[in-house]
């Protein structure tokens, strides 16, 4: 067997089988061929940042309806706000001007993406990991507003507020909860989106 196509996954240890390997590869020579644009500039088309969850169900590309270059995309577990998110956008404005792009006289719009029956809903059993992975002591952590996916919203989307202010009026921060029977999203509440 080659060694390239030894390839594990850093959180399961689940082999990758050489044919998925080989079926991206061929994807993305499909995708060089007929849809990609070496002339794209370093901001997003529709000026927005998209931080949603791992989870298949909810690609933002399908779920938002947008075409390459057209948003930035952080995706982890559980679309949360983390210490790491927020040191990687506060790395993504430090570049953009030394990336020679300007600063639009409109806003930016960062928008949390998340959704229910969500994975990190089932760690209750598990605080230190996800403390560890929010920034949080096991103490800290609210179980219940864990596996409640409008109330998660509500949190990140406030400490994402808290961090942009910063920015003055750089940011416009909003969540939205992606529902995976229906496939829609919606906003957070009036009060939540002040």
């Amino acid at each position: 067997m080659n060694t390239v196509h030894i390839l594990w996954t850093l959180s399961t240890g689940v082999y990758v089988q050489p044919h998925n390997i080989e079926s991206l590869v061929e994807r993305n020579a499909t995708f060089a061929r007929t849809m990609f644009n070496g002339n794209q500039g370093l901001r997003p088309k529709l000026s927005a940042l998209i931080i949603t969850c791992l989870d298949p169900r909810l690609d933002p590309v399908y779920v938002l309806g947008t075409q390459p270059g057209d948003v930035a995309v952080i995706r982890n577990v559980g679309g949360r706000v983390t210490p790491d998110v927020l040191r990687q956008l506060a790395l993504l404005d430090a570049m953009t001007p030394s990336a020679g792009a300007q600063p639009a006289a409109d806003p930016f719009a960062i928008v949390v993406m998340q959704h229910d029956d969500c994975g990190i809903t089932r760690m209750g059993s598990r605080p230190e990991e996800l403390g560890a992975y929010l920034g949080l002591s096991a103490p800290e952590i609210d179980m219940g507003s864990i596996s409640n996916p409008p109330n998660t919203l509500s949190h990140d989307v406030s400490a994402l507020r808290k961090w942009s202010s910063q920015f003055g009026t750089r940011y416009l921060v909003t969540g939205v909860l992606f529902d995976v029977e229906t496939g829609l999203i919606r906003k957070a509440s009036p009060e939540e989106d002040a």
